[in-house]
């Protein structure tokens, strides 16, 4: 929890990856391409901003620190049949 609570976003490490040549994400190439990073963090905020989702973890405040006033569903039982994704 120390890691969650001390969180900045702002000192967040951005990583790149090329999913079509490596799928399990074992080379990040954003030393390499610091310019690709900085184009995707920019459309990242962006979109984040468009979306309204800013601040990035404003959310955790509730899952943290008043858990009650977390949604909950109503439902208690679900019946799932063959095929259903």
């Amino acid at each position: 929890m120390t890691g969650i609570v001390n969180w900045d976003p702002e000192k967040d490490v951005w990583e790149l990856y090329n999913l079509n040549e490596d799928y399990s994400e074992s080379k990040n190439l954003a030393a390499e391409m610091p310019e690709k990073v900085a184009e995707m963090k920019e459309l990242f905020e962006r979109e984040a901003a468009d979306n309204k989702v800013f601040p990035i973890g404003a959310s955790l405040y509730t899952s943290l620190y008043s858990p009650s006033e977390m949604p909950a569903s109503t439902l208690s039982e679900w019946n799932f049949y063959e095929g259903q994704v």
